[in-house]
């Protein structure tokens, strides 16, 4: 399915940028962190949701920003990027 491209003003996220996923288990709908992994030039970009064993790959577009897929608050970005200079200093991530 082809998207768009995305608006000029339009961020493109980052490999290993920290987002965040809408998902649905059962009647519960929340929002999973989630990571960047690959990033299209036609505006697709694939995220991985959740952590381990548990953890799955997504595409998403530009155009799904805010119902499918959101930026965290400066705040959580901050302390997401905080973890990850603490996991890569102990051995890497998932050590």
């Amino acid at each position: 399915v082809d998207a768009p491209p995305p608006p000029p003003e339009w961020v493109w996220p980052r490999d290993g940028e920290a987002l965040e996923v809408e998902t649905t288990e059962g009647d519960v709908t929340a929002w999973q962190p989630a990571e960047v992994v690959a990033v299209l030039q036609d505006g697709w970009f694939q995220a991985r949701i959740g952590h381990g064993d548990q953890a799955w790959s997504d595409w998403f577009t530009w155009q799904e920003e805010g119902t499918d897929w959101r930026r965290p608050p400066p705040k959580a970005r901050a302390s997401q990027a905080a973890r990850s200079v603490a996991a890569a200093s102990q051995g890497g991530e998932g050590a």
